[in-house]
């Protein structure tokens, strides 16, 4: 028999601080780490309820290289990033928009 709380509970929790540590919603101004130039906002996050369909604007979406090829049929196909990734749309449109982990990008302003 287990101690503590019951597991539902515990997932519970988890979550709860599983979400906290992540930083990044919708609207919120960011800078990819290492490249403050590079300063957008997010258009899309995973945690999005109402996803808006299938990203469909191809030739705006700048691939990463560290980005695996899957990550990204997955995103173009249902148009929700995967968990910990968002879509950021640029400030300066020579950048386009890219599907970036959140690990990569420093907030600027919510």
């Amino acid at each position: 028999m287990s101690q503590g709380r019951p597991a539902a509970k515990r997932r519970k929790a988890e979550d709860i601080k599983y979400l906290a540590k992540q930083s990044f919603f919708a609207e919120d101004t960011c800078a990819v780490k290492g490249e403050p130039y590079k300063v957008g906002v997010v258009d899309r996050t995973w945690r999005d309820v109402d996803q808006p369909g299938t990203f469909s604007d191809l030739e705006d979406l700048v691939r990463g290289g560290s980005i695996p090829i899957s990550l990204v049929k997955e995103f173009l196909a249902s148009g929700a990033p995967p968990r910990d990734y968002v879509l950021v749309k640029f400030i300066d449109t020579k950048y386009g928009s890219s599907l970036l982990p959140e690990s990569s990008l420093e907030l600027l302003d919510r």
